[in-house]
């Protein structure tokens, strides 16, 4: 561990939390050191793999709660808007209607909203965050809307290839010269996706449900002062700005959706 001077007894705490197994004794000392972690991860401009190696806590199935604690001193009480999300769901038919131009997409969303009372809500809600890709578009020329797409949110048929699609994206990455960042991963065949997983330099965390994966995959990127993928970036903005409350902003498509109405 690079030491900071002054802060002695933080760097011991957490050297300590390195070895304890106990979960609450974990908890209590994660607190302790908030202020110090969030000061190295900002200030000492650390990379993943060295996040890692000071924190490998991250690496535990139970690291959802550690990030929560993380991003709920920094932002209280700003959790998803489900209210903000649902309103979306209501209007996005008409709204994808209007803004989509994409023939590809466009036909992925007259799929999707002609099974609509077929598809549970999980499914809906992978769809119609699918969809918004072809909305706020990538911000670089050289991306696709399924550059955007897949960058966000991968699709396997079993388990058993979660892996292996984790593996593909590391090459990818390796090829581009550019850095793997957490993104989501679900699990099922076309309109029945059953499983739900973020991903962070390999590591996985299970959800049960597609917008907690979302949710935990936001919180992820702020605590660990990571970028947003260069291919989706105004989506995750838009996702940061509707659905967290927090900015920037992409004022164009969220006033669409705050003023639309059952009249257009």
């Amino acid at each position: 561990m690079m030491t900071t001077s002054g802060n002695e007894e933080y760097d011991q705490i957490c050297a300590d939390l390195k070895h304890i197994r106990d979960w609450d004794t974990v908890l209590t000392k994660w607190k302790q050191t908030i202020s110090y972690r969030k000061n190295r991860l900002f200030n000492l401009d650390l990379t993943l793999h060295q996040i890692l190696d000071e924190w490998p806590l991250y690496k535990y199935s139970k690291a959802p709660e550690l990030v929560d604690i993380d991003y709920n001193d920094s932002f209280p009480g700003n959790g998803l808007n489900f209210s903000n999300w649902n309103h979306l769901c209501t209007i996005a038919s008409d709204l994808f209607e209007q803004r989509i131009k994409d023939p590809q997409t466009k036909q992925l969303k007259s799929r999707v909203f002609g099974k609509k009372d077929a598809l549970n809500i999980d499914n809906f809600n992978i769809y119609t965050m699918m969809l918004l890709h072809a909305v706020s578009l990538p911000t670089h020329k050289k991306y696709t809307i399924s550059d955007s797409q897949n960058a966000f949110t991968v699709s396997v048929n079993q388990s058993s290839e979660v892996d292996q699609a984790i593996a593909e994206k590391r090459k990818q990455c390796l090829e581009d010269n550019s850095t793997l960042q957490p993104f989501v991963i679900v699990v099922g065949d076309e309109f029945n996706f059953k499983n739900f997983y973020v991903t962070l330099d390999g590591i996985k965390y299970s959800f049960h449900s597609y917008m907690e994966a979302i949710q935990y995959c936001y919180k992820l990127m702020f605590v660990l002062n990571l970028k947003y993928p260069d291919e989706c970036t105004n989506v995750w903005i838009f996702v940061q700005k509707y659905l967290f409350n927090t900015v920037p902003v992409i004022n164009t498509l969220i006033n669409d959706i705050n003023n639309w109405t059952s009249s257009k």
